[in-house]
C-alpha cells in the first residue's frame, strides 16, 4: 500500500442525532489501527446536511435534531481523545453539504490517502452499501475503506480481486500490506475467459482449457512476483466471469476484507466504477477497500476544472 499520509472518516448518526451509528464506530476503530500503523493524520468529518425530519398531521414538520448535539458532541469528543492516547492527531470537520459531497470536498481539502466510512446501511437487512456509500466509492479520490462493523478489527482472511491491471496490482499491494499487518492469510483471485477467437478456434477441448488456465496462472504469478509482496499469497485462477469469480470466492472463503480497484469510463468521471466493482459491491457481506487508477478524476475535481 502507498504511504498513508492522510485518513478521512466520514461520521454518520443515529436519526436523533444522539448516537454515532455502529458502522461509524466501527471506521473510526479501523482508523485508529490504520494510523498507528502508518503515523497518519485523522480528520473525522460530519455533515450538518442530514438532519432529519418528521411528518405530523397537516403535512407539518418536526426537526429531530440540528447541529450537534451535546450528547453527539460529547461522543465525539470521547472519539478524538482515544485518537490522541495513541498519539494520532485528529480533528473534527463539520460541513453543511450533503454527506457524500462533504466528504469528497474535505478529502479534496485535506488531500486523503484514503476515506474509511461505514458499510451498512444499517436501515436495511444484508449486505447492503446505502446510498451514501455508493457516491462516496464513486467520486471520492483515492482509496475508500467500506467498514462492516460485523469484522473483526484484525482481518484473519484478505481477499484481492485483480484483473492484472495497474490498479488491480495496487489492490494486490495494499491487500498484502494489511494481511501482514494483521498476520492475516493472502488470498489472489483472477478469473479469465475464454475469447471468441480462441473459442473459434476449438479452445474448448480439454488440452487446450489446461493451456489456457496454465497461461493465466503464469500471468497472475508474474502480476504478484513484480510487487515484491512480504508475505506468501494464495492463488485463485478460474475460467469464468469476475463477477461469479469474486462472489463464489468470497462464499467459500469468508474473507474479512476484500480488496479490489474500480475504474472510471472515459467521459464520465466518477458515474461508472467498472462494470464487476458495480456488480459486486452491494453483494458481499465482508469490508471494502476499493482502490482507484492514478489518473481517476473524481466529479468534484471535473467541477472544480469547467469553473
Amino acid at each position: 500500500m502507498q504511504k498513508i499520509r492522510h485518513i478521512l472518516v466520514g461520521l454518520e448518526v443515529d436519526v436523533l442525532g444522539e448516537e454515532i451509528c455502529a458502522g461509524s464506530l466501527a471506521a473510526l476503530d479501523r482508523a485508529r489501527w490504520l494510523a498507528k500503523r502508518s503515523g497518519a493524520g485523522v480528520d473525522v468529518v460530519h455533515s450538518l446536511a442530514g438532519d432529519r425530519y418528521a411528518e405530523r398531521e397537516g403535512r407539518t414538520y418536526v426537526v429531530y435534531h440540528e447541529g450537534l448535539s451535546s450528547e453527539l458532541q460529547h461522543s465525539i469528543d470521547e472519539q478524538l481523545v482515544r485518537f490522541h492516547e495513541v498519539g494520532v492527531e485528529a480533528r473534527l470537520r463539520v460541513r453543511d453539504e450533503s454527506p457524500p459531497v462533504a466528504i469528497g470536498r474535505e478529502a479534496l481539502r485535506c488531500e486523503s490517502d484514503i476515506v474509511l466510512i461505514g458499510k451498512h446501511d444499517e436501515r436495511e437487512p444484508g449486505p447492503r452499501l446505502g446510498s451514501v456509500a455508493v457516491r462516496v466509492v464513486r467520486e471520492c479520490p483515492g482509496a475508500v475503506w467500506l467498514v462492516d462493523p460485523s469484522v473483526p478489527l484484525d482481518p484473519r482472511v484478505v481477499l484481492a480481486a485483480t484483473d492484472l491491471s495497474p490498479v488491480g496490482l495496487k489492490a494486490v499491494e495494499s491487500a498484502a500490506w494489511v494481511a501482514e499487518a494483521a498476520g492475516a492469510e493472502l488470498h489472489v483471485a483472477h478469473c479469465f475467459q475464454i475469447s471468441m477467437a480462441d473459442q473459434l478456434q476449438g479452445a474448448t477441448d480439454d488440452a487446450s482449457f489446461e493451456r489456457l488456465s496454465r497461461e493465466a496462472l503464469e500471468r497472475v504469478q508474474e502480476h504478484v512476483a513484480s510487487a515484491n509482496l512480504g508475505i506468501e499469497p494464495e492463488l485463485h485462477v478460474g475460467c469464468t466471469s469476475p463477477v461469479r469469480g469474486v462472489l463464489a470466492l468470497e462464499a467459500s472463503l469468508a474473507p474479512d476484507l476484500l480488496v479490489m480497484g474500480v475504474i472510471s469510463r472515459a467521459g464520465l468521471p466518477g458515474l461508472l466504477i467498472g462494470s464487476t466493482a458495480e456488480k459486486v459491491l452491494p453483494r458481499v457481506s465482508c469490508s471494502l477497500l476499493t482502490l482507484k487508477p492514478d489518473d481517476f478524476v473524481t466529479p468534484l475535481q471535473a467541477e472544480d476544472s469547467e469553473a
